[in-house]
């Protein structure tokens, strides 16, 4: 009458969840983790969230450019950036 109501028999009995549970090595990273101090934690935490795949980010730019000189970049902008700016050389003017 208990599974009746959705209660699950096997973990109140033995203290493990009936069905397809934790695999072995699933089960022995857990009790790991449990038995950690707080840093322990979290250099775990911490490492889990460096390995996996980072999510995807929004990068945007953009270029404004004032006159014929100078521009400004507004946004995130992350990766190599190389800016090549070379002035102008001005004409020599030899009709004097």
């Amino acid at each position: 009458m208990i599974s009746k109501v959705g209660a699950d028999i096997t973990y109140i009995v033995i203290g493990e969840p009936s069905g397809p549970g934790l695999a072995a090595e699933e089960k022995e990273l857990l009790a790991g983790y449990r038995g950690l101090d707080i840093r322990g934690k979290a250099g775990v935490l911490g490492m889990i969230d460096g390995m996996s795949t980072p999510k995807p980010t929004v990068v945007s730019a953009a270029f404004v450019v004032h006159g014929k000189v100078s521009q400004q970049v507004h946004g995130n902008i992350e990766g190599k950036n190389i800016v090549n700016m070379k002035a102008k050389k001005a004409k020599k003017n030899l009709d004097k």
